[in-house]
């Protein structure tokens, strides 16, 4: 296990989740979450990354349900906070700014009963939580996610929850 968390080791990292709710079928406040982000080990086991994130939840301001698709460029950082003396289990906050964009109900306009929305719009955000990474091999790693996000400037909500899992590959070391 020597080679975990070494300062200049790169990897690929994919999880996926469910948003607030926890249910996995489409109703009122479901949701679910992919991501996919590539990263590098700093001089202390911090960890940087970059990547591509996408939520869909669903909302039922009115009688119809509506799907709210939200994708973002992610930035994130997660320092070394805690870490098993066999360095098998690593627990980091995780810190981070969103830049995406938000697509309401594939575009077209609606109207609940207080105002119309805006079906699109850019959204600038940040996002913080906890990820626990269990390192199962010297170039694998399983990762428990939780996290919340805030998008002031979306027109649904301004805060997510999402808590999913993933699996990170350390693939060489500069």
């Amino acid at each position: 296990m020597g080679q975990i968390h070494q300062p200049g080791q790169r990897f690929i990292e994919a999880g996926t989740g469910l948003l607030e709710s926890g249910q996995v079928r489409k109703t009122a406040n479901a949701g679910y979450w992919f991501r996919v982000s590539l990263g590098k080990y700093g001089k202390k086991e911090g960890v940087y990354g970059i990547g591509l994130l996408m939520q869909r939840k669903y909302y039922q301001p009115v009688e119809e349900l509506l799907a709210v698709n939200q994708y973002f460029l992610e930035g994130t950082f997660a320092p070394k906070s805690f870490a098993t003396a066999d360095r098998l289990f690593y627990l980091n906050p995780v810190a981070g700014v969103l830049i995406g964009y938000e697509g309401i109900h594939s575009g077209k306009a609606f109207s609940t009963d207080s105002a119309a929305v805006n079906p699109n719009r850019f959204l600038v955000g940040f996002t913080g939580g906890l990820a626990g990474e269990w390192n199962m091999t010297s170039k694998t790693a399983f990762i428990l996610f939780a996290r919340a996000t805030y998008l002031p400037s979306s027109a649904i909500e301004r805060f997510h929850f999402q808590y999913g899992i993933g699996i990170r590959f350390n693939y060489f070391k500069d």
